[in-house]
């Protein structure tokens, strides 16, 4: 299978996206020019275009897998090192900002076994009570829900998959769910569902196109009954016929999308080094209210970020998904010898 590379510069324009949101969405003063305005409103319209580009890309690692257990053998390895990492940064900024001003203003940190269990393993908000190191991580609390779900539905014969997707689509429609708990993952499951809706559409055939269909028209109903706001829905179908197109008129490499490799990196550590580390300059003239500076000073974070993402991409997160890729090969292995 070909690589999508629309894909690849979307996943970097979200994590960009999201990264300028959270410059201004925690200012202490209203931002009151046209730039800053604008992504302190829909700089966060990123997150539902991650899901979406997950959804769809999920299936593609399921295919790469000859096993469920290798499929999650291998999300482990993709999620968990570099979101270590980043705990371990956001850490280090911590201290130094306690080192600087004297006290912790910056994140509530675990003060138990317990929390540092829930912690280190995501089960943070939403799925918790208990607030996680870096904020942004909440999102990833919600990703290993979505994989855990594949893979249990992976485990079922093959023509049961989709059906099987289709019912918990539908259940979403019809069970109210909560704002906290395991249940709000099912509370954006559409977003996912989505994405792997329109990648078995695309690559599935003509034989499944209906049940595929039925289970795209779910998703986007579902955005109602789960309370999904207006602006997720118009992200999410613009992201599709974004992927769509794509598919029948594809992207040719370019500089931008090669950033996508980078486009988990720079969501991670987005928040140490910019939000925890840089923003008190926000809320001081000149930038303070000044929308042209503040530009100016974004595309400077923006190359700085994406210019620290890259050693973390190739010393963290690479490695990590080789060794992933070695132990579920090897799991693989041994699972076809005991047959």
């Amino acid at each position: 299978m070909k690589r999508n590379h629309l894909i690849d510069l979307l996943r970097f324009i979200a994590a960009v996206s999201v990264m300028l949101y959270h410059q201004y969405v925690w200012l202490a003063f209203k931002p009151d020019n046209l730039y800053t305005n604008f992504f302190a409103t829909y700089g966060r319209l990123g997150v539902p275009v991650f899901f979406v580009i997950s959804g769809y890309c999920i299936m593609i690692a399921l295919n790469h897998s000859r096993k469920p257990a290798g499929f999650i053998i291998r999300r482990f390895f993709r999620i968990f090192p570099p979101f270590w990492f980043s705990m371990a940064l956001t850490l280090l900024v911590v201290l130094i900002g306690k080192l600087i001003y004297g006290t912790n203003s910056m994140v509530v940190l675990p003060k138990s076994p317990v929390e540092i269990f829930r912690a280190v393993t995501l089960l943070t908000s939403p799925i918790t009570a208990q607030k996680p190191i870096n904020s942004v991580c909440w999102t990833l609390s919600l990703e290993a829900g979505f994989y855990i779900i594949i893979f249990f539905c992976g485990l079922v014969k093959k023509s049961l998959f989709t059906p099987l997707l289709v019912i918990i689509t539908a259940i979403t429609c019809i069970i109210p769910l909560p704002d906290q708990g395991a249940g709000v993952i099912l509370r954006f499951w559409p977003l996912f569902a989505s994405g792997v809706a329109v990648f078995k559409l695309l690559h599935d055939g003509k034989n499944n196109r209906a049940i595929n269909f039925l289970l795209l028209g779910l998703a986007l109903y579902a955005f109602y009954p789960t309370g999904q706001e207006a602006l997720f829905f118009i992200s999410t179908l613009i992201s599709i016929m974004l992927i769509v197109l794509s598919h029948y008129r594809p992207v040719k490499p370019n500089a931008l999308s090669k950033l996508g490799d980078l486009s988990y990196a720079i969501y991670l550590i987005h928040i140490p080094l910019t939000v925890l580390l840089l923003n008190k300059f926000r809320d001081q003239p000149p930038l303070k209210g000044n929308g042209l500076l503040n530009f100016m000073a974004d595309i400077v974070l923006v190359l700085l970020v994406t210019g620290f993402s890259k050693p973390v991409h190739r010393y963290i997160e690479l490695p990590a998904i080789n060794l992933g890729k070695k132990l579920s090969a090897g799991k693989a292995a041994g699972a076809t010898k005991k047959s």
